[in-house]
């Protein structure tokens, strides 16, 4: 686990925040506590790594409440609910806002533990996704025009000589344009730019022209050099 994360404590019960940061100490992550969402609210910065455990039924703004707040910063905090009244109603109602735990007080030790280290865990390969998918724009934004009308064509599975006939170019020009799609994007192979290019489109809910399957777009690929 990163040394750099965190597990933000929301709770109004003294007694709680304490013993959910020992438990946290015991597993070498620091932690900042809040008894109020507001608090936390104030001096949250979502750049920082970690997870969140927060009790459901807070004073002013609920801990559901503040799951929604969360959702909209992203990559989102992880977020552990717990309860000293909870219902099958309002656990559902936690899942669905995006908790990836929820435990009725008082909550085994050993499994609060477990819940902590999944959900940093995921935080942290949240977060290394979301860079990835940072860098990856960054390089198709680099592609001129004329590179991202290959790289259209390329994506539907069509061959050098196909694309060369669409955009009434030679298969020699295609082939440059290629290489260059390839070296802007940093692929090794097409199976590699497919699985970046579509990575990125399905995570920002973009599309591209109709797309054949990718095994597909792959077999096609396979002949590409062949014209």
């Amino acid at each position: 686990m990163s040394n750099k994360a965190v597990v933000f404590v929301v709770d109004d019960d003294l007694a709680v925040r304490q013993s959910v940061s020992a438990i946290a100490a015991s597993m070498h992550l620091r932690t900042e506590l809040y008894c109020t969402a507001e608090s936390f609210l104030e001096g949250f910065v979502p750049s920082r790594p970690g997870c969140v455990v927060l009790e459901q039924r807070l004073p002013g703004l609920s801990g559901l409440e503040l799951l929604d707040r969360l959702h909209d910063h992203q990559p989102r905090l992880p977020a552990i609910v717990i309860s000293e009244r909870a219902s099958v109603a309002t656990a559902v109602q936690a899942m669905r806002s995006g908790a990836v735990h929820f435990f009725e007080k008082p909550c085994p030790v050993a499994q609060l533990e477990e819940a902590i280290r999944e959900a940093v865990t995921l935080d942290a390969g949240n977060r290394r996704q979301a860079a990835l998918l940072g860098h990856v724009g960054q390089r198709l934004a680099r592609l001129s025009c004329g590179e991202q009308e290959v790289l259209e064509l390329v994506l539907t599975g069509e061959s050098n000589r196909g694309i060369a006939s669409r955009l009434g170019l030679s298969t020699r020009a295609v082939e440059v344009r290629r290489a260059k799609v390839m070296h802007k994007m940093r692929a090794q192979s097409l199976a590699e730019l497919v699985q970046l290019v579509l990575t990125v489109r399905q995570t920002v809910g973009l599309k591209g022209p109709e797309q054949k399957p990718r095994e597909q777009v792959l077999r096609a690929g396979l002949g590409a050099g062949k014209g």
